[in-house]
């Protein structure tokens, strides 16, 4: 695992480290818990959904930790490597990637799941990870970022660094929660 010192908040000790596929069985269950506590259900992943994600040769994979704890994450692919079949089996059916005007092009991440734990929220852990996800892209020279965010902090954190609404998907699977795909343009 590779490490980034990061700092949201000076009393704890936060630092990203960059969790590789090849120790998945080391932060799985962390991802897995990490969900539970931020997400209904319906939204989350299982762990044959993560393994699927995360085994993709683009996939990346951002964990905050404080000490050793994990306490946010963000976690996307190559956009190209996914499919229809993909975002009906584990991302609720919710678009076809194929219309994105750069599909093909092997430029566009998308972001599977940002998630922070809610006793870390309003710490700066969601901008602090955001922020190493688009510099650590830009190095990749990816040109666009697409994420389905819903209102709140996460859909604020996208817009404040230039994300725009592409689109907008009402109570997503009758979560009573509007989605927005998203698309950040670096």
């Amino acid at each position: 695992m590779e490490t980034s010192d990061s700092e949201p908040n000076k009393e704890e000790n936060f630092q990203i480290k960059i969790l590789n596929f090849e120790n998945f069985d080391d932060f799985k269950l962390d991802i897995l818990k990490l969900e539970e506590q931020c997400f209904e259900p319906i939204l989350r992943d299982n762990e044959q959904g993560l393994y699927d994600a995360l085994k993709m040769k683009s996939a990346l994979c951002f964990g905050m930790y404080n000490e050793t704890k994990l306490v946010g994450i963000y976690y996307l692919t190559l956009l190209d490597e996914l499919n229809k079949e993909f975002f009906d089996k584990y991302l609720l059916s919710c678009w076809n990637p194929n219309v994105y005007k750069d599909y093909g092009k092997n430029n566009t991440y998308y972001i599977h799941i940002v998630a922070v734990s809610p006793e870390y929220q309003g710490k700066g852990i969601g901008k602090k990870l955001n922020q190493f996800t688009l510099d650590y892209l830009k190095k990749l020279n990816i040109k666009n970022v697409l994420i389905h965010a819903h209102e709140g902090s996460m859909l604020n954190i996208i817009k404040r660094c230039g994300g725009v609404e592409l689109d907008k998907l009402e109570n997503l699977v009758n979560t009573g929660q509007d989605y927005y795909l998203c698309e950040i343009i670096l």
